[in-house]
């Protein structure tokens, strides 16, 4: 279920509750998808990056493997070179084979 439907769902009745206070103020994901886009185009322009959602994830559970590899195989500096490709890859490459 999604958090605004989930919002919606759950009793608001009581003002001071901590459902009042979480679930109502929450935007949609797509909502907030959006007031985010501008703001990171303009990061990654500033990096000489240009930003895009446009790429296909699936599953990120062997990204996570790999990333836990890099780690083990060279430290916290392989993993953080691995991470940035792959981050890379996923918001500046769409359609590239990463």
């Amino acid at each position: 279920m999604r958090a605004d439907a989930l919002a919606g769902a759950v009793s608001t009745s009581l003002p001071g509750s901590l459902t009042h206070k979480l679930l109502l103020p929450m935007p949609s994901a797509a909502a907030r998808v959006q007031q985010m886009v501008p703001q990171m185009t303009g990061l990654y322009k500033d990096e000489g990056l240009n930003y895009s959602l446009g790429g296909k994830t699936g599953n990120t559970l062997n990204s996570h493997r790999l990333l836990t590899r890099a780690y083990q195989e060279g430290g916290a500096k392989m993993q953080d070179a691995l991470a940035e490709r792959l981050m890379k890859g996923y918001f500046t490459e769409v359609g590239a084979a990463v």
